[in-house]
């Protein structure tokens, strides 16, 4: 586990890489009073898979956005498999 993986456009919060190479990795984004899906879409944007595959691990990768809202106090979450 990495906390604050950076990836040469920005930082992931939380990144999860497997002892089997061929087992999915994790990359977790926390945001606070912003939308799951805009956390989901700035992984996207940043290119993670490719500090992953520049490491070896050939499976798929786990992408997951976790927000709270501090007004209503819910969390939300969005996870996406990219193969």
């Amino acid at each position: 586990m990495t906390r604050q993986n950076q990836n040469g456009k920005g930082f992931a919060d939380v990144l999860f890489t497997p002892i089997d190479p061929s087992a999915p990795s994790l990359v977790v984004e926390l945001k606070v009073d912003e939308k799951a899906s805009d956390a989901l879409d700035q992984l996207k944007d940043r290119n993670y898979q490719a500090a992953i595959k520049s490491k070896r691990f050939t499976g798929s990768m786990l992408l997951v956005a976790i927000t709270y809202d501090r007004k209503t106090k819910v969390h939300d979450c969005l996870i996406e498999e990219l193969v």
